[in-house]
């Protein structure tokens, strides 16, 4: 192994490496660069099994290293460590091992890192700067986030059937589960089931509420700002973040909504990528909708 030109090790090992386009897939990787291209990480043969090694400092013998990975603010670090349990080690620190540890996250600022853990004997937890969250029987999958500037964090996890909760920094609100954020097309484009906006300040998610008559609630820090059938496609805040649209398809139309409230109908709506319907700045927002066979490059201005 070489880093700029010097060699740093005579053999390596193969590590697991996330990859960022898709959170589900794993690739191999041999050398890890953090995000600035000042530190690097790679993991080799020792006596007792293989290590991984960050920065040049040699970490303790496991059977095998799995994910390796820097924060995206390139202060941080982490790897899982595998032998007999998974075992976290985060910024050199052996946490507790469990069964398996997985849907890494790290906050954009501040280096703050969660994850999923499951054992037999507990069942599923997150894990949240180092500490667990109570057991549950399912985690909402890839449901954990932070907001943008890391002060706060959410899931959705289960307890039972149709028994979930939202948790924002530990405070569960209850709902049966969550409606996606997706799309018609084959294959979908998934957008978070739980999300925050630019500013930190407000969060999204949706659910179907039973009570015969509202069908999928749009939630916003609590408040219900939308009902609806179908699917909430598209869904953004405004980069301001004053203002939350998503495109609404209940089943035989298509039809913009901004804080709530309906525009005019489309009989359909290009779902050509996940930019083809977006805010093109805080009062203006785009889409392709289809209206009587023909395509219409629809821009809203929403005013001040």
């Amino acid at each position: 192994m070489y880093v700029d030109e010097k060699e740093v090790s005579p053999e390596v090992s193969a590590f697991a490496v996330v990859d960022p386009t898709a959170k589900s897939t794993i690739l191999v990787g041999y050398m890890l660069f953090s995000p600035d291209g000042k530190r690097f990480a790679y993991a080799k043969p020792v006596p007792g099994g293989i290590a991984a090694v960050i920065d040049g400092k040699v970490g303790r013998a496991y059977d095998t290293i799995g994910v390796l990975q820097f924060s995206p603010d390139s202060k941080h670090d982490f790897y899982v460590g595998n032998r007999t349990l998974s075992f976290m080690v985060v910024d050199g620190q052996e946490l507790p091992g469990t069964g398996t540890v997985k849907n890494f996250v790290y906050s954009k600022e501040g280096g703050r890192l969660g994850y999923e853990a499951y054992s037999p004997q507990t069942g599923f937890h997150v894990v949240v700067d180092g500490k667990d969250s109570p057991n549950f029987h399912e985690i909402v999958a890839n449901s954990l986030t932070f907001s943008p500037d890391g002060k706060h964090y959410a899931y959705s996890a289960c307890t039972n059937y149709s028994q979930c909760q939202v948790i924002v920094d530990g405070v569960g609100t209850n709902v049966s589960s969550l409606v996606p954020f997706t799309t018609r097309a084959r294959p979908p484009i998934d957008f978070p089931s739980i999300f925050f906006s630019d500013d930190g300040t407000r969060m999204v998610y949706a659910w179907p509420k039973p009570d015969g008559v509202s069908g999928n609630v749009i939630i916003i820090n609590g408040q219900e700002i939308m009902h609806g059938r179908g699917l909430f496609e598209f869904p953004a805040f405004s980069p301001d973040s004053k203002r939350f649209a998503t495109m609404n398809w209940n089943g035989k139309t298509y039809a913009l909504s901004v804080d709530g409230k309906a525009g005019p109908t489309y009989d359909d709506f290009l779902e050509v990528n996940r930019n083809v319907a977006r805010f093109l700045d805080s009062h203006t927002y785009r889409f392709l909708g289809v209206k009587n066979g023909s395509v219409y490059r629809v821009v809203v201005d929403l005013g001040g």
